[in-house]
């Protein structure tokens, strides 16, 4: 059992060699102490001000450092090998009896905590290779190992308080994230980062397999390499997105619709059932446009054009059929261009940080609809010419989906009620919507917005440019597409 030694008489201070002193090699600090210089001139300036606390396990000729004391050891080597000055060249010291490596380690990271400087990955490696050593020592003896309560409490009673629901967190960050994500641990992610990570990926796995995507393995192969891919600039968000376009690609299912159950899952509810996925039986946009002037030949009842000649109405009679339906393409048709036209308006939008703003409308209108205004404060670095194309982009979608065109029951029904975009619509307050988004004079930002663009992204513009003028082929010019579901 593990003590700790406290008893002053068993103690003894003496001045000993720096030499035949060592640095815990259990040292809980992953990173160089950020005071370390402030240390050393101090050290430089006046000397060893405190005593370093050592002790010296059974058989070994070296002592090493037991509570702390790291930092200053290795300043005072480097200052007698950088001077040659004597003064440098032992320090006085505190000696304790050995009790057990795991009693050093508790000492230091008892030490840290009062001082407040070591990471939460720091402080989790510490405990996860306290914890498996005692472990392994009951192994030895035929014990059986000890659960996360009596590991708490073991800690506890040695004087480090670690409340067994951290246990789970700090073996999710040395476990699954440090091999993947060990810059940004040792960065400084936290507590609160890391449990938000872990809920996410415990989240994604859950709907993983309860839409059958692929095998378990894959998705840690999925969610591990893109740790990886994001350690150098870790960004939850980020993260986030970039996993559900993942998940997005294996099973043609929207991203809004893995987006919202993913954070179905993250909720705690149970996974929603897998979407069917929309079929685009069109290889082309002159495909579909084919289909629809062929399927323009037949009216609703099945009649072929012959036929439909004999029916017509006299000249003075007015049509039965409204102007925006008479020449309707099949609904196949219409779904495909529909889930064409969203999905290259997703793939713009996330180029520009506006993805979370777009809405598949597979039933309805072009195929999308834009959610909210963007937040012209999420990025105050970007530039202005990058904040003008960003703004660019959002006028065109807003254009190309007609959202102005929707009447208000339609506005109601589709925008929730926290978009501020909703809010503006239905006032019809114009001003409100250059106030939120800017002015937005092509003249002036579309060169912007283009030159912007890469060699994919420009050839997406243009199909989604053409995707919109095949949908309004279908239809009468008079009839917005927002009445057409």
């Amino acid at each position: 059992m593990l003590t700790l030694v406290s008893n002053d008489a068993e103690m003894a201070s003496r001045c000993l060699s720096v030499a035949s002193i060592e640095c815990f090699e259990g040292n809980p600090r992953l990173v160089k102490n950020p005071e370390y210089e402030r240390i050393k001139q101090s050290i430089r300036d006046s000397g060893l001000m405190q005593p370093l606390v050592v002790t010296q396990a059974p058989g070994s000729k070296t002592y090493v450092v037991e509570a702390g004391g790291n930092s200053r050891l290795q300043v005072l080597k480097e200052l007698l090998e950088e001077t040659g000055e004597t003064r440098f060249a032992s320090a006085e010291c505190v000696i304790r009896p050995w009790v057990s490596f795991e009693h050093v380690l508790i000492a230091h990271l008892k030490e840290n905590e009062l001082r407040g400087d070591l990471s939460f990955i720091e402080k989790a490696l510490a405990v996860c290779k306290i914890e498996a050593r005692l472990n392994q020592a009951r192994a030895e003896q035929l014990r059986p190992v000890l659960g996360q309560r009596a590991v708490a409490a073991r800690l506890c009673r040695e004087g480090l308080g670690i409340a067994q629901s951290l246990l789970p967190c700090m073996h999710y960050a040395v476990d699954r994230l440090l091999p993947v994500l060990g810059n940004t641990l040792r960065g400084g992610l936290g507590r609160p980062g890391i449990e938000r990570l872990r809920r996410l990926d415990e989240s994604a796995a859950c709907l993983w397999r309860a839409w059958d995507i692929d095998t378990p393995d894959e998705f840690d192969t999925a969610f591990t390499t893109l740790c990886a891919r994001h350690d150098s600039a870790f960004d939850i968000d980020t993260f986030k997105r970039d996993l559900e376009y993942e998940m997005t690609e294996r099973t043609d299912v929207s991203l809004e619709c893995v987006r919202l159950a993913v954070n179905t899952c993250i909720e705690g509810d149970a996974p929603p059932p897998k979407p069917t996925p929309v079929i685009d039986p069109f290889h082309d946009l002159d495909e579909s446009r084919r289909a629809v002037e062929i399927d323009a030949t037949v009216d609703s009842n099945g009649f072929d054009d012959a036929t439909v000649e004999s029916r017509q109405p006299d000249a003075d009679q007015p049509s039965e059929i409204p102007s925006e339906r008479r020449t309707a393409a099949p609904s196949i048709a219409l779904e495909g261009l529909r889930t064409h036209a969203h999905r290259s308006a997703l793939a713009l939008a996330a180029a520009f940080g506006l993805d979370s703003m777009i809405i598949a409308t597979p039933d309805f209108g072009v195929g999308f609809q834009v959610a909210d205004f963007p937040d012209r404060e999420s990025d105050p670095h970007r530039s202005d010419d990058r904040h003008s194309a960003s703004a660019h982009l959002w006028w065109t979608l807003m254009s190309i989906s007609e959202m102005t065109l929707m009447s208000s029951a339609q506005i109601k029904d589709r925008l929730p009620r926290a978009s501020r975009l909703r809010a503006s619509l239905l006032r019809s307050a114009g001003n409100s919507l250059r106030s939120n988004v800017g002015k937005c004079d092509p003249s002036q930002v579309a060169h912007a917005f283009w030159n912007a663009l890469d060699e994919d992204q420009w050839a997406t513009y243009v199909d989604l440019i053409e995707t919109y003028r095949t949908l309004r082929s279908c239809f009468s010019p008079d009839a917005p597409l927002c009445r057409l579901a």
